[in-house]
């Protein structure tokens, strides 16, 4: 049972800093592989852990309709200033044709406003029904580069993270940002985005001067 945040574990704060800065929220498989892999019945284990932190007011969670998360493995576009802008209508015709696996319920786990609050970053806001497997998908992204070859010192920086620090506007937030000292990098998961969408983002980011990479 955890009572205070002096009873947390390393992997309860590791959960809790994706959950509060990094993505809005992990479902109970993610959970499971990454943090709960090397142990007998992984999925139980994590089902377990997750519902003490609950009862500690710092996790909320819910069984949600959702696609299957994306395995992807690599960027379909990685842009920098000077190079030349992508064929958007082809990007849309990608994007729009990956979202069609049926939705199942899965248990999906998000942070709550008290753990957001406490650690700094956000929590208690549910994705909605048109985010929710986006949301997921991009929630495996960051796994994959926070238990992968990362670069060093570099950070993962929310949607929700960059509206805290006033960077772009309320319409155009990227779904992520990598920084590394001076350097920065967007990371944007492609919804079902048609290509006025697409050029309307590659405009803020050549606006900023910000390379991306677009899933």
């Amino acid at each position: 049972m955890v009572r205070g945040s002096r009873s947390l574990s390393v992997r309860d704060r590791d959960i809790l800093d994706a959950l509060t800065l990094r993505v809005r929220v992990l479902s109970i498989p993610q959970i499971a592989r990454i943090w709960f892999g090397t142990v007998t019945e992984p999925t139980r284990q994590a089902t377990r852990r997750i519902e003490a932190l609950a009862q500690a007011g710092l996790v909320e969670q819910a069984s949600v309709p959702v696609r299957p998360e994306l395995a992807l493995e690599r960027p379909l576009v990685k842009w920098s200033p000077g190079k030349t802008e992508p064929v958007f209508e082809r990007l849309a015709t990608i994007l729009d044709a990956r979202w069609r696996g049926p939705a199942k319920l899965m248990r999906l786990v998000i942070a709550s406003r008290k753990a957001g609050h406490a650690r700094g970053g956000s929590g208690g806001r549910w994705p909605r029904r048109s985010e929710v497997s986006h949301d997921v998908t991009l929630a495996g992204l960051y796994l994959a580069w926070r238990y992968g070859a990362r670069e060093s010192g570099a950070e993962w920086i929310s949607e929700a993270r960059l509206r805290q620090e006033g960077f772009g506007d309320r319409h155009r937030l990227p779904d992520a940002m990598i920084r590394a000292a001076a350097d920065r990098r967007v990371i944007e998961l492609g919804g079902a985005y048609g290509a006025a969408k697409l050029r309307d983002f590659h405009r803020f980011c050549a606006e900023q001067g910000l390379p991306y990479e677009l899933w």
